[in-house]
């Protein structure tokens, strides 16, 4: 079929040529290439028109007849060959099978195409709503490659995904990705930098830069969904990828991008840096031991400290001991490390074991500007939301670095869990030591400001190194101590009247509706039957969920206790959070509502700045779902209405003030861990 193209609405659509004549226009021969369109379709990116020209000599009307004479000669016995061909193998062919995909293309077959493109249209878009954008991704590729210009999915791509430009330094570099959360599996190969356009799904992706005579690059980019659209949730682009050749990078270490940082209230340019890919590990630490390092002053050059006098360099070796009273970490025994255990990070080293190691391999300990910039991407914390998941937190013990598969934007392993890491900066008489480690709750993880004592040996205590590039000022600047961060003292607040509080309390007010629920039973063990329970919100047409767990023991009408958890906005799933069981064991119903931006009514944002009018109203919004679980609590019958008590944990206990001053109907509260 000779044609033209003619842009449609959305899309491109095909016109016979024959029509064309009809039209009374000339049948033009397109030569055309192909691109990739914003949506990921393939487009024209150049067309070439050659119209028939309105008068031509006589010699070539003659030539253009015979040539058309000739051309129609070919054309009817191809098509009389065909129509032989097909008469002839008919028959045969009406026996032979065909895969589901073959039938479902075949142009006479419009309806059920038309199916089979709606079909895929509708489970998209079940995908995007669930949040599952790599499923919405990787469909949406497969329908792009059978109906490219289908403009109903132009419409839906930018609801899951977004466009990049990948630049590296030096260019020429092949650029790979596969989902952040992929412990297996190809890479898909995305093409060689520069790129432009190219597109990444919702969520984290891992991408891969390889190139000949480099060492090749792991870095993490986060696509966010915001609203029914995606958005780019970096305050700042991000420079080039740079790569370093194998003999200029120190082994083992990573280049993580320069930037400015806030320090002392002004801004202060930092330069690249190297920092360890993994935690030290015992293996690297007995070099240090075996090479007499607790015996080497010249590598203690920091004062040793107890209650504010100085401890006397001897003396103080005394406390730096295995299990056995030999020189060595307080995990170790006979200055030895437990066999087997060659790759685990040492752990149960003091601050000054830590900084006395930096100096015996000639590196430093991070400042704790360096740690969070090697962390985290830029100010959000929102890739956390899949780092700490897949991080070695609130475990059984420590692991192999790198065998847990949470690592940072610029690829460094277990920065969250497996050991905390030292930094180099004190607050008061402790320094810093981030990331949590294996023993810790989960969203200790993204603590960034947790101190210990600098003499704290603590099994979980281990550290990281890095090679820093600035000059001698700004490398005083960044060790500067870091304040404490300053919390409101609300025991020295004057409380407001009577009048103010209650105009407080109708901002927490809401009309009464029907609750619409839905309801099943999900699991059970031989502690609770868990149910799953659904119905009406307090506000925007929304859908609350309540979680009830309703012991084994005791009987109906149960006291209920209603739950609210520590800091878990980057769980997806309530199922990664273990319920209190002990709640359970006596005989009480536990109701955990899904607060607002929780599990899966979350949408992996940040909470907004306390100051602002956001936090105000997501804040009524959380008080309104425990306060709209209560409602519905109350027309069960195996629930006494009487006796609804308040259980928070950490966060929650920072909100019980809040949520036992707005609802009257919880009688018994415990604040535990707050904060």
């Amino acid at each position: 079929l000779v044609g033209t193209l003619a842009r449609g609405r959305g899309g491109f659509e095909f016109e016979d040529a024959g029509l064309m004549e009809l039209k009374g226009l000339p049948a033009p021969v397109h030569a055309l290439k192909v691109r990739r369109s914003e949506h990921g379709a393939a487009v024209p990116a150049e067309q070439t028109t050659q119209s028939l020209p309105k008068s031509r000599p006589a010699i070539t009307a003659v030539i253009g007849r015979k040539l058309n004479v000739l051309i129609t000669g070919l054309f009817i016995g191809v098509v009389l060959g065909g129509v032989t061909i097909w008469l002839i193998s008919r028959d045969d062919a009406r026996d032979e099978p065909q895969n589901e995909v073959q039938t479902r293309i075949q142009p006479t077959d419009k309806e059920n195409v038309r199916d089979v493109l709606a079909d895929s249209i509708a489970q998209i878009e079940k995908y995007i709503e669930e949040g599952d954008w790599e499923s919405a991704f990787a469909l949406a590729g497969k329908m792009q490659e059978e109906t490219p210009f289908d403009p109903r999915l132009a419409d839906l791509w930018p609801r899951f995904s977004l466009l990049y430009t990948k630049y590296t330094n030096p260019a020429g570099a092949r650029i790979y990705r596969r989902s952040y959360n992929a412990t297996s599996g190809e890479w898909d190969d995305l093409g060689v930098s520069p790129i432009e356009n190219i597109r990444l799904p919702g969520g984290l992706s891992l991408l891969r830069f390889e190139l000949e005579g480099y060492e090749p690059v792991l870095r993490t980019r986060l696509v966010l969904q915001y609203g029914g659209q995606v958005i780019n949730e970096t305050i700042t682009q991000l420079p080039p990828v740079v790569l370093d050749t194998t003999e200029s990078l120190l082994e083992g270490m990573l280049r993580v991008p320069g930037w400015t940082a806030d320090i002392a209230g002004e801004p202060t340019p930092l330069r690249d840096f190297f920092i360890n890919r993994y935690e030290v590990t015992n293996r690297e630490f007995k070099a240090f031991v075996d090479a007499g390092g607790y015996r080497r002053t010249e590598l203690w050059q920091h004062p040793i400290m107890d209650n504010g006098k100085e401890i006397p360099w001897a003396e103080a070796m005394l406390l730096f001991v295995d299990r056995t009273g030999r020189a060595g970490p307080s995990t170790w025994e006979v200055g030895d490390y437990p066999e087997g255990q060659d790759n685990y990070p040492v752990g149960g080293v003091s601050w000054h074991e830590a900084a006395a190691y930096a100096q015996f391999a000639k590196q430093e300990l991070p400042s704790v500007h360096h740690w969070q910039r090697a962390f985290i991407s830029g100010a959000l914390f929102n890739e956390l939301a899949w780092v700490i998941p897949a991080s070695n937190l609130d475990t059984s013990g420590m692991a192999p670095v790198g065998q847990f598969q949470g690592l940072t934007w610029v690829g460094a392993y277990d920065m969250a869990g497996n050991v905390r890491e030292w930094t180099l900066n004190a607050q008061g008489e402790q320094r810093l030591i981030l990331g949590g480690g294996w023993n810790d709750p989960q969203y200790t993880g993204m603590n960034t400001s947790y101190a210990q004592s600098p003499l704290n040996r603590s099994e979980t205590n281990g550290f990281r190194l890095v090679s820093t590039r600035d000059d001698a000022t700004i490398k005083a600047k960044v060790s500067l101590p870091v304040s404490e961060y300053v919390y409101r003292n609300y025991a020295a607040e004057k409380p407001v009247s009577d009048e103010i509080f209650t105009a407080y309390q109708r901002m927490y007010s809401y009309d009464s509706a029907p609750f619409n629920t839905t309801a099943e039973t999900l699991d059970s063990t031989r502690l609770w039957k868990r149910e799953r329970i659904s119905f009406d919100a307090a506000y925007g047409g929304e859908r609350m969920i309540l979680y009830l767990y309703l012991p084994a023991t005791g009987n109906p009408p149960y006291q209920t206790v209603l739950y609210w958890p520590g800091g878990v906005d980057f769980l997806a799933s309530i199922d990664d959070y273990p319920i209190e069981d002990f709640l359970i064991k006596d005989g009480r119903a536990v109701a955990f509502p899904v607060y607002k931006g929780l599990f899966e009514r979350g949408d992996r944002t940040p909470f907004s700045q306390l100051s602002s009018a956001a936090a105000r109203n997501i804040t009524i919004q959380w008080i309104n779902d425990l306060r709209r679980s209560i409602d519905y609590l109350e027309t069960r019958a195996d629930i006494d209405p009487a006796k609804f008590s308040y259980f928070g944990h950490s966060w929650g206990a920072i909100n019980g003030p809040l949520a036992l001053s707005m609802e009257p109907r919880l009688r018994v509260a415990v604040l535990y861990v707050g904060g």
